[in-house]
């Protein structure tokens, strides 16, 4: 007899629980519909609404890999060239081993033709191969062998002969990768980077209007950040030519992670 009461019972609290689950997970079920509705613009050929909806979706704190990645696509087939670089960029910095956003990036620049980013020297490229939370862990795995053998000569008398040379040689191994995480932290802390926004950007000698022009960079390519004054940014362009830009041509790009 009092089976059924209690199976009845048991019934009430899961449907209650479905039903709070239901209720505390709303915006879930939104980002997804919202999402997707910019999507299915996008895939109809309306870039600018699609634009437009998955700018939303990151001012409205979504602002994933792929929110970012596909606002860049929508971006690139308005002909925003720069802009879209900088949502891939940022992809890039939210996700980045993603072998789609970093073929969006390398064939945004093969259309815009050659000398559109920043080269890199091969030590660079090799200090931005992982991240620098990775860079962190891997320096911190010498560091704890050596603080262990070196704890393990003070406190063990009776101890082995290879000890000692363990002890030194994870000390040199701890230096160095210290030195390669300083490096890493540097290509990603202290330098700056930006693209070009503006269909025609013109470079000055000076931070000033009535400063001679140099040369005219194109949207899409991608410049070092020197130095800044007031709204006038000095550049290193991909030939390494120096001038200065006004900041409304110009986007920052997001550092690497």
């Amino acid at each position: 007899m009092n089976s059924p009461k209690r199976s009845s019972f048991k019934s009430l609290i899961v449907a209650a629980f479905l039903c709070f689950g239901l209720a505390s997970f709303p915006s879930l079920a939104q980002e997804a519909q919202t999402f997707d509705a910019a999507n299915l613009l996008y895939e109809q050929g309306d870039y600018a609404q699609a634009a437009a909806a998955f700018q939303t979706l990151i001012e409205q704190g979504q602002s994933s890999a792929a929110t970012h990645f596909n606002l860049g696509n929508s971006l690139y087939q308005l002909g925003r060239t720069g802009e879209a670089l900088r949502e891939y960029h940022t992809a890039l910095a939210l996700s980045p081993r993603d072998p789609d956003v970093q073929a969006n990036i390398q064939f945004t620049r093969e259309k815009l033709g050659t000398e559109t980013a920043i080269p890199r020297s091969f030590w660079q490229q090799f200090l931005l191969q992982i991240t620098l939370n990775e860079w962190t862990l891997i320096a911190l795995i010498p560091y704890w062998i050596w603080l262990t053998s070196a704890a393990s000569l003070s406190l063990f008398p009776n101890r082995p002969a290879w000890l000692p040379g363990l002890t030194k040689f994870m000390c040199l191994c701890c230096l160095g990768m210290g030195l390669l995480l300083l490096g890493a932290a540097n290509e990603r802390l202290k330098k700056r980077y930006a693209v070009i926004v503006s269909d025609e950007a013109v470079v000055r000698f000076g931070p000033f209007e009535e400063s001679k022009s140099s040369h005219n960079l194109v949207d899409g390519i991608e410049v070092q950040l020197l130095d800044q004054k007031d709204d006038w940014y000095q550049i290193k362009d991909p030939k390494g030519q120096l001038g200065w830009l006004k900041g409304d041509q110009i986007t920052a790009l997001p550092a690497l992670p």
